[in-house]
């Protein structure tokens, strides 16, 4: 097999590589739709741009020209370049879209929680027992009146923040040895994006480290309660 010939498996063997990387990216990544399309653009490039290398190397260049020995290591050389760039990129796209996938993952199991945190039944009533209210409301019920109390006589601000400690302990236990080493909840009332009273404030641990989170959103017109919760590992 000449160097001619030894080219042109190159190309066809490099094609047949790049498709199988990328697929197995996509597949084994399991990422969204937007990467995968993302993905298949930049196949698609590649691979065109070896088929048109590879074209003149087996078509116009064999009927018009010879090619030279020079020439023939020159086309190589560039072959495998694009060939090494091409994997290199598919397989660094592929641990940067993963890591991207678990950041992703992790904020939505934060909303998840967080919406059911929110959703919590209390042992606080506010007109009669056993009409008892869930976390959410009692937040509402903080910010416009801060002073109210449930039927059992404690402050309606004081049970909000101390069920949600018990909560956030319970579910997320921070420490310097522990997964998760801090953690901030936060709860505000906000007219078009503007901060106007804060609600109630939770802080635990260190958050200066890699933070991932969620909010919450209530209507308490002529704003919303939004409620926020930052982990730090």
């Amino acid at each position: 097999m000449n160097l001619r010939d030894y080219t042109a498996k190159i190309f066809e063997i490099s094609i047949v590589v790049i498709a199988l990387i990328l697929f197995y990216i996509t597949k084994t990544f399991d990422i969204g739709t937007w990467y995968n399309i993302t993905v298949g653009i930049i196949a698609v490039l590649i691979v065109l741009l070896l088929v048109v290398v590879y074209y003149d190397l087996t078509h116009n260049n064999l009927k018009n020209k010879k090619i030279g020995r020079k020439g023939q290591e020159e086309i190589t050389g560039f072959v495998l370049v694009v060939v090494l760039v091409a994997v290199i990129l598919v397989v660094f796209l592929g641990i940067t879209l993963r890591g991207d996938k678990s950041n992703s993952q992790e904020s939505l199991d934060v909303s998840h929680f967080l919406d059911s945190m929110m959703e919590y039944t209390t042992d606080c009533a506010l007109q009669y027992e056993p009409a008892y209210s869930e976390l959410d409301e009692l937040f509402r019920e903080c910010y416009s009146n801060s002073d109210k109390k449930c039927t059992s006589g404690k402050g309606i601000c004081e049970q909000a923040k101390n069920i949600s400690l018990e909560i956030l302990d319970a579910s997320w236990p921070t420490g310097a040895n522990r997964p998760v080493k801090g953690i901030v909840f936060n709860s505000d009332y906000e007219i078009n994006n503007s901060v106007i009273a804060n609600v109630i404030k939770i802080e635990r641990g260190n958050c200066s480290s890699s933070v991932i989170g969620a909010e919450h959103f209530s209507a308490n017109l002529p704003g919303n309660i939004v409620t926020s919760l930052k982990i730090c590992s």
